[in-house]
């Protein structure tokens, strides 16, 4: 009777040994590290820092960007790139009466005009002076201006004409101390009165959201200046009681106005403003624009903060030209999501 009550006993600490042993074993407290290489509230600036310093069984989370990495994983890891597995809540759908009203990623070819990606729509552009140019954020190409006399210009179409917009874009000023800088403009101010609205970045570098209600207009104007040689998202948001502007994936001011945003016949105008309707452009873009897309809706912090992290499917573009290959995995069950890998090397 005695030996049968040691057995049990031995039984059950052994169980508590091995239940303990469960317990702390690594994978039970798995972390999740994040990788931007744009953002400094990111836990690491390149992939193989993230790696170097997880342990088996992490999550590395890596925003879209370009990274030029040479990454060894020797150890059971799961990386992921940019939105996949993020739910989106149909953030980029367009057509068949859904939010986005106008989306320009200028992937095109050519020098003589864009596309709108509504295929309902059909606002395509034409290319006034500015180049198409390979050195983009997200994909193939984005559009370069000369901040003189090139823009971009999409004929009236009355989509544009909402009661809440929001507009957003990636873009990397070449000169932010002179003249103010239009984004996107279907601006007009005819006389005494103002209708529509524009992005623009003015001449303290600072982002701006405009928009006319008729007998007048009101204007946010952003708190951080916008740098110079960087790629910054920059969005605004206005829902008929408050502006929002966002400077990459922060809340950067808010602006408080109840106006009803006054319908425009103008034109919908990329990297310069024509205010009079006259064909006369003045405010140009000196820098690349790419990705501009407007909602007919006040968009939320976190749709930005996606938008900021991986937009529309984009992968996160690891170039191996330094190291002669981009990942190299040593361990089983190492699990690599949602990347482009590319070499831009000899």
């Amino acid at each position: 009777m005695v030996s049968n009550k040691r057995t049990v006993c031995a039984g059950l600490l052994l169980l508590a040994a091995l239940f303990l042993l469960v317990s702390v074993t690594p994978d039970s407290e798995a972390a999740t590290y994040t990788v931007d290489n744009i953002d400094d509230g990111a836990d690491y600036s390149n992939i193989t820092q993230a790696v170097d310093n997880a342990s088996a069984g992490d999550t590395i989370r890596v925003a879209s960007r370009t990274y030029y990495d040479a990454v060894d994983v020797d150890k059971r890891l799961t990386i992921i790139g940019g939105n996949y597995d993020v739910s989106m809540n149909g953030l980029y759908n367009y057509c068949n009466n859904y939010d986005v009203i106008g989306y320009y990623t200028f992937d095109n070819y050519g020098n003589s005009y864009f596309y709108d990606r509504l295929w309902c729509e059909d606002n395509d552009g034409d290319i006034e002076g500015a180049t198409r140019t390979t050195s983009s954020f997200w994909g193939t190409n984005a559009l370069d201006f000369d901040g003189n006399n090139d823009y971009g210009v999409v004929d009236h179409h009355s989509i544009y004409n909402v009661s809440e917009v929001s507009i957003s874009a990636w873009i990397n000023l070449d000169d932010n101390d002179t003249d103010s800088r239009t984004i996107f403009s279907n601006y007009l101010q005819n006389g005494s009165s103002r209708h529509g609205y524009r992005t623009l970045v003015n001449d303290d570098a600072k982002f701006v959201f405009r928009f006319g209600f008729g007998s007048g207009s009101g204007a946010c104007v952003s708190d951080t200046e916008i740098t110079e040689n960087n790629w910054t998202l920059v969005t605004a948001t206005y829902d008929a009681s408050s502006v929002k502007l966002y400077i990459n994936d922060k809340l950067d001011m808010t602006c408080n106005y109840t106006d009803s945003i006054s319908d425009s016949d103008g034109k919908q105008v990329f990297g310069a403003s024509d205010p009079n309707s006259d064909g006369t452009y003045n405010y140009f873009f000196d820098g690349t624009i790419d990705e501009v897309v407007i909602w007919k809706k006040a968009i939320s912090l976190n749709d930005v903060q996606n938008i900021f992290w991986g937009g529309n499917n984009q992968k996160p573009r690891v170039d191996a030209s330094e190291g002669g290959y981009a990942f190299r995995l040593t361990v089983d069950e190492t699990s690599l999501k949602n990347f482009h890998l590319m070499s831009t090397g000899s």
